[in-house]
């Protein structure tokens, strides 16, 4: 069974980038206790309430905010990670426990829980894929060249999007071959199937 709260825990810094994340704000009267505390020592009585009022005020605007989004937020906080279980369900139904993807691949790896592995990747400027290890263990690449059977590259949403530059089917297919196959995985995008010699390119 797939645990829907470790991977919204995990990938609530991803969703700061999203609207309505004001609950990231509930950070800023924490951070700046130590430099109201520090500041306690060397300011007269009267200003250091003036300073406890602004904290107060500050931590309860964040309280409310994240309050806000929290409700706001409720009941679609699984809708927005949906894909990644469907990409999961993909490779249970077709047998595959290794796979290529964006980096999603980096929560679909720790929502699998060890029974299948996802190598995240990344577009560069010149639309060609490369691995990605950022918050991955770049080792795990090396599971390509012990791996006999195809490999899936799984392109969600029809490209492989990363700061601004955008890889298609097309681009993939342009840089690695034509696939050995070609499979729609539903609610997620399409699954080049590659021989696992042809995507150890992304990792050299």
């Amino acid at each position: 069974m797939l645990h829907h709260y470790h991977l919204w825990s995990l990938r609530c810094s991803y969703q700061a980038l999203q609207p309505i994340t004001e609950r990231y704000i509930i950070m800023v009267p924490i951070l700046l206790m130590p430099l109201f505390g520090s500041l306690m020592g060397t300011v007269r009585l009267p200003r250091a309430r003036r300073w406890y009022a602004v904290w107060a005020i500050l931590l309860c605007l964040s309280g409310l905010l994240a309050l806000g989004a929290l409700t706001i937020n409720f009941h679609s906080r699984y809708s927005k990670d949906a894909h990644l279980t469907d990409t999961l369900s993909f490779m249970q139904q077709h047998d595959f426990t290794l796979a290529v993807s964006s980096r999603d691949g980096i929560p679909e790896t720790y929502f699998a829980q060890g029974v299948a592995t996802v190598l995240p990747t990344i577009c560069q400027p010149d639309h060609t894929l490369v691995e990605s290890n950022l918050f991955f263990d770049r080792a795990a690449f090396t599971e390509l060249s012990r791996h006999t059977g195809p490999v899936p590259l799984i392109v969600p949403g029809g490209a492989i999007v990363s700061s601004g530059s955008t890889c298609t089917v097309q681009d993939i297919e342009n840089q690695l071959g034509q696939p050995l196959q070609e499979i729609a995985v539903p609610g997620v995008g399409v699954a080049e199937i590659y021989p696992s010699a042809t995507l150890q390119r992304l990792h050299d």
